[in-house]
């Protein structure tokens, strides 16, 4: 049952990956993608989740709660992944 399981979560991936390199491929006015086409998408993908999780850590880190006051290791770690980012 396991497998099975392993197996439909594998291809409703495989599926989810085809219809992004699909969508983005449509996007520029390609309707019949080459393989460079595809591999060009696929590096569009990864980039635009990449902004997205950098958002996200972005936005988390910004963010102070106010229940809570800053701490110095909060502080400094902020601090480095800004270094970080910008660099």
């Amino acid at each position: 049952m396991l497998d099975f399981l392993e197996e439909l979560n594998k291809s409703a991936k495989q599926t989810a990956y085809e219809e992004g390199i699909k969508r983005i491929c449509e996007a520029v006015g390609i309707l019949e993608p080459s393989p460079q086409d595809r591999l060009m998408a696929m590096q569009v993908g990864m980039l635009r989740e990449q902004n997205e999780l950098l958002h996200h850590i972005a936005t988390g880190v910004g963010a102070i709660p106010k229940d809570k006051p800053l701490s110095f290791t909060g502080a400094v770690g902020a601090a480095i992944v800004g270094t970080l980012l910008t660099r």
